[in-house]
């Protein structure tokens, strides 16, 4: 995407280590959505802010009711063959902000198209006040419900993304708000390893918290850094 961040190109830079850093949307190349869908997986883009472009500048609803991005992103996701996207908004927004990314999310989703959404923007019927507001220490699905949907309302986003390390009460109140909403937090709630940090060591998260009485998880599980789940599973699990 254009305008990019000449900071993100410069060599030694700390945040980009001199290497090429994408813009808001990275796409899915053939060969990674091939290997996805062998695979019995979804292959997804992603929408990354803040950036130098800005939330409003994608996030927007036009005279008709439309939105221009959305419609473009489902057209290069249906184009390409990848799934969907899913969206790292990694930035505070305002609370009047929060109703319009959940119609931009489902402008996507009522076209087919699967949404995931990091749970970093607060956003669920009992904080009203700080919508919008990033806490990484939230890990009850809850908080962040109306990004799924609203009671009586059609899906927004498909699932979320947690932030690590949640405890059992917050796992209890995930699956309870979830199927306050008739949703199965296995397939929408997905609790994390920041696994490309630290493997499967505990220091960023562990998935005992997750577990029934019968070792069974009670959400879904998601990594965050793929190779390591390969790489680290013998040494650091068994």
């Amino acid at each position: 995407t254009d305008p990019q961040s000449h900071d993100l190109f410069t060599p030694g830079n700390p945040e980009g280590q001199g290497t090429f850093e994408f813009g808001v949307v990275n796409l899915p190349n053939p060969a990674y959505t091939n290997a996805a869908h062998k695979n019995g997986v979804k292959s997804l883009g992603c929408i990354f802010f803040p950036r130098t472009e800005h939330t409003e500048d994608f996030v927007y609803q036009d005279e008709n009711g439309r939105f221009p991005i959305a419609d473009k992103l489902v057209e290069m996701a249906k184009y390409y063959g990848f799934d969907g996207y899913f969206i790292n908004a990694e930035e505070d927004l305002k609370p009047e902000q929060m109703p319009l990314y959940e119609e931009f999310c489902r402008a996507m989703t009522s076209q087919g198209i699967y949404v995931q959404v990091y749970a970093s923007c607060l956003y669920g019927p009992d904080n009203e006040s700080n919508w919008g507001h990033m806490d990484y220490g939230e890990k009850n699905a809850g908080a962040f419900s109306n990004w799924l949907k609203e009671p009586g309302e059609e899906i927004a986003a498909n699932s979320l993304y947690m932030n690590p390390d949640p405890t059992k009460q917050q796992i209890d109140d995930s699956v309870t708000s979830m199927e306050a909403l008739g949703l199965d937090p296995k397939k929408v709630v997905f609790q994390t390893l920041e696994a490309g940090q630290t493997g499967f060591s505990g220091k960023r998260g562990t998935l005992f918290n997750t577990l029934d009485e019968n070792l069974v998880p009670r959400t879904g599980l998601a990594f965050l850094g793929a190779d390591t789940c390969k790489n680290h599973l013998d040494e650091q699990v068994f």
